[in-house]
């Protein structure tokens, strides 16, 4: 199931990712809400505003732990400095973990700081 197939299957939540997000944060009370778009990205929402982050081309060897390492990349960067950030960071660290097999993200710094140059195209494990 998709992002957007998660959102309809356990909150009864459908249409635009926008209109998904906003809703599901209205309703939830979130200061920020995340809402992760698969090959299109992620995207999240806060009392700012949102934000939008392409997802980084990377060669898929294994989704398992995908989004465990979003999650621990936008954590990152979102406490070092802000929403945007934390988007970019998740994209970075969820690009590098579906590199390999397993369900760890094994990702180096060095390798996450190469995603968010624009390297990502190389890195095949």
């Amino acid at each position: 199931m998709g992002p957007s197939g998660d959102a309809a299957a356990l909150f009864g939540e459908t249409g635009s990712p926008d209109a998904v997000v906003h809703r599901l944060r209205a309703r939830f009370g979130c200061g920020i809400l995340v809402l992760t778009l698969g090959s299109a990205g992620a995207l999240a929402e806060d009392q700012a505003g949102a934000y939008r982050q392409s997802a980084y081309p990377t060669e898929i060897v294994d989704r398992i732990g995908r989004g465990d390492a979003f999650a621990a990349g936008f954590l990152h960067g979102y406490l070092a400095q802000g929403p945007a950030e934390g988007l970019r960071y998740g994209a970075a660290m969820a690009a590098l973990k579906q590199t390999y097999r397993g369900d760890v993200c094994l990702a180096t710094p060095r390798e996450v700081d190469a995603v968010l140059r624009g390297e990502s195209g190389t890195f095949h494990r």
